[in-house]
This record gives structure tokens, C-alpha cells and sequence, in this order.
């Protein structure tokens, strides 16, 4: 985040010249703070526009300029007396970025562009050695040389202070492991006499059997620890589950009562296949909340009277998939399809209904129903339907016959040996 840009006063504390055409001029300006490469616009008197200058020191509430008497403007400046106050935006502009870690900076300057290169310097001072070069062009047009000798001093006297600073911190390190080692080799000293009067005493053998012991002991110890980390763990998730449980069945208690009119509209068409094959035996769908423990969410169950009556688990097996087709509740598949074991434990007037039905179903409600089915089971329906009502059921419905005559005939159209029994 960069520092904060403000308009300030700045009362000039002091005025000088460098050399014959460069003034260095302190400005007081409470709480300003710069980076090194930032710049000011300062205010000009009998000029409109501010000019820009380069921020080249700072001591406690002060700030310095330094600049090269060009033109009218900075003839004005240079004449101002001490105690003026002019207006200062800053800071603006971006600072010098960083260099590389482990890298030695080189600066270089020429004539007022020496200027920029002071805060610079000082920055890198504390991390690194920069190397400055100057130029002017006369040897008394220099400028700041005393500021970067003073630099270049306090560079070598840091270094001087870190290097004396690291050598007392190694020295005392130097001897706390000289402490140490020798602590070590008196407990080493200590436990191989004591091993020796073990020894000595024929206590040794004992003592190794023991240390044995504690080690697989501790190596137990560590186990039923972590044993009993997983089973809190999993007592944890346990309860956490159960929860989540306790969360969802709440969730769903509820969701079932904002779907209920779905639910009536379902059943209603459930009842309306159901009746059809029997009349005086009533039927529904039950949709309820299951409370357990296993991945179902609702419990779903068909019913229709006198459950145990031959070809009935087929019956609703139908009427269930023909609700869901024709209500179509959360999605738009518009076709059904019942391989030929559906039919094998109806009887012919079930199969007949289910044909009427399924027909009935797909001319109004523009549905398709697709089914697989022996020719026995279609004998047995035109029998029990006749003629007429057979022929207006399969008449154009008929899309493949598939037979036994010949390889052609077949599904695939051709003759697949599947071994069962590898």
C-alpha cells in the first residue's frame, strides 16, 4: 500500500547554494513521509502551475530540494526568505524498485541528477554495498560529495559493527556447546560406570531384559494411544453424522409438506392405473421420511389391495412407472419401456389392461410406451381380448419381430455363442 498524498504547508527553514547555479532549500512539512525515487509539486509565487522536485532528505519534520537555477521560476524560489510558507503536494510518483537479494547496486549520477541518487543510497546502505558514480562538468560543480563520503563511512562502520556483533554472538554460542559437550560426556561417563557395576554385580543381563520389556511396552502404550485418537475421531464423526441425519430428516419432514399437492397429483394418476385393473381393491403411493441410517432419503411404497394375488407385483410395477411418465414431475422423458419379463407372471387380463392402458396413455397424453414381449404373452391377450380390440392395440405397433427361423431374424442378425459357464 503506498503512502497517503496530501497538500501541505511548508515553512522554509533554510536556503543555500551548493555551487554558483544550485540551491539546496529545507522546507518544514509536519508528517510527510517519501521513498526513495518519490518527488513533490511545490508551489511557485507569480506562477499558477506547481513545479516538480525531487525529495532529497529528510530529518524529523523537515524535508530538503536541491535544484539548478534554470529560469525565472527558480530564480524566484532561490530568492524567497526563510520563514515563507508555500503549498507541497506529495508524496508522488513511484519508488526505486528493489534489487536482486545478494547483489551489488551501481548508481550513477551526472550533474542535478546526482540528487535522485542520495535517498537511494541510503536506502541500500542497511542491505547492501552500493557503488556510486558521479559526474559533473567541473570538479567545483560537484555536488553532495560530503554527504556520500559520509554515507560511504557509515556503510563501513556498520559493517565493522555487524561483523563484531556476529563474532561475540558466535563466541558465546562457541562456548554454550562446549558446555554442553562436555555434559554429555559426563552422563556418558556416569551410565557406562553404572553399567559396569551392573555388570560387576550380574545385574546386567536383567537390566537389558527389562529395557526390552519397557520398549515393547512404550511401543504398546504408543498404539492404544493412537487407537484411542481414531476411536475418538470416529466417535466424533459418529455424532457429527447423526446430526447430520437429525438436520436432513428435519429437511425433509418439511420438504414433504411443501410438495404434498405433487404428491396428491401422483397418487390421483397411480389410483388411475390401479383401478383399472382392479376396480374394488384400492390403491396408492406413500411417500415417506426414512429416518435410518442408510443412503435412502424417502421411503417409497406402491400398494393396491390384496397384495399376495398372483401377477400383482408387476401390476404395480407398471402403474408406478406409467405415474411418473405421465406427470411428468422433474423431467421431460416422454417414453417408457418394459422388457418381456414384466408379462411372463401376469395373467391374459392383466396383460390386456396394461396394452389398454399404455394405449390409452400414449394417444392423449402424446407419450410413448415401448415394450418386449413373447408371442405367447400375445396370444394370450388375443384371446382374451379378440380379434378387433388385439388388432387395434398391436395393428400398427408392431416394429420388430424377432424369431428363431434363421441367423437373420435374429436381434444382431447374426448367430453369439456366450459361455456361461467361464
Amino acid at each position: 500500500m503506498g503512502l497517503k498524498i496530501s497538500d501541505k504547508d511548508a515553512k522554509i527553514e533554510k536556503i543555500e547554494l551548493l555551487s554558483k547555479d544550485i540551491v539546496s532549500m529545507w522546507l518544514r512539512c509536519e508528517k510527510l513521509d517519501f521513498e526513495a525515487g518519490q518527488f513533490l509539486m511545490l508551489e511557485t509565487p507569480g506562477f499558477s502551475l506547481r513545479r516538480p522536485f525531487v525529495i532529497v532528505d529528510k530529518t524529523n519534520n523537515s524535508i530538503r530540494i536541491i535544484f539548478k537555477l534554470r529560469g525565472e521560476g527558480t530564480h524566484l524560489l532561490s530568492m524567497l526568505a526563510v520563514g515563507n510558507t508555500l503549498k507541497v503536494l506529495a508524496p508522488l510518483g513511484e519508488k526505486f524498485p528493489e534489487p536482486e537479494k545478494d547483489t551489488t547496486p551501481i548508481l550513477v549520477g551526472g550533474g542535478i541528477g546526482i540528487v535522485t541518487m542520495l535517498p537511494l543510497a541510503r536506502k541500500l546502505s542497511t542491505k547492501h554495498k552500493p557503488i556510486m558514480l558521479m559526474g559533473a562538468e567541473t570538479k567545483d560543480s560537484i555536488i553532495l560529495e560530503k554527504e556520500f563520503k559520509d554515507l560511504e563511512e557509515f556503510h563501513g562502520k556498520l559493517l565493522i559493527d555487524r561483523r563484531n556483533r556476529y563474532a561475540s554472538e558466535r563466541a558465546s554460542l562457541d562456548a554454550k556447546i562446549a558446555t554442553l559437550n562436555s555434559e554429555q560426556a559426563n552422563i556418558s561417563n556416569q551410565y557406562a560406570a553404572l553399567l559396569k557395576y551392573l555388570d560387576t554385580h550380574g545385574e546386567l543381563e536383567e537390566y537389558l531384559s527389562l529395557t526390552k520389556k519397557l520398549q515393547v511396552l512404550s511401543a504398546d502404550l504408543s498404539k492404544l494411544k493412537t487407537f484411542q485418537d481414531l476411536l475418538t475421531k470416529y466417535k466424533e464423526k459418529v455424532a457429527n453424522i447423526k446430526l447430520s441425519l437429525e438436520s436432513q430428516n428435519v429437511e425433509t419432514a418439511e420438504y414433504l409438506k411443501t410438495f404434498e399437492p405433487t404428491l396428491n397429483h401422483n397418487l390421483e394418476a397411480f389410483r388411475g392405473f390401479s383401478s383399472r385393473f382392479y376396480e374394488d381393491k384400492p390403491g396408492g403411493v406413500n411417500v415417506t421420511n426414512n429416518e435410518g441410517t442408510n443412503l435412502l432419503r424417502f421411503k417409497i411404497d406402491c400398494h393396491i389391495e390384496d397384495d399376495s394375488a398372483s401377477g400383482i407385483k408387476e401390476v404395480k410395477l407398471f402403474c408406478y412407472d406409467a405415474m411418473i411418465l405421465q406427470t411428468r414431475h422433474n423431467h421431460t422423458v416422454d417414453f417408457l419401456f418394459h422388457d418381456g419379463q414384466l408379462f411372463s407372471n401376469m395373467d391374459p387380463r392383466q396383460r390386456s389392461i396394461l396394452f389398454q392402458a399404455a394405449k390409452e396413455m400414449a394417444d392423449s397424453a402424446n407419450r410413448q410406451y415401448i415394450a418386449s414381449i413373447n408371442q405367447d404373452a400375445l396370444d394370450s391377450i388375443k384371446a382374451e381380448l379378440g380379434d378387433k380390440e388385439f388388432e387395434r392395440l398391436f395393428g400398427s405397433s408392431v416394429v420388430l419381430t424377432l424369431t428363431d427361423n434363421s441367423n437373420a431374424d435374429k436381434l444382431l442378425g447374426i448367430h453369439v455363442n456366450l459361455d456361461y459357464d467361464s
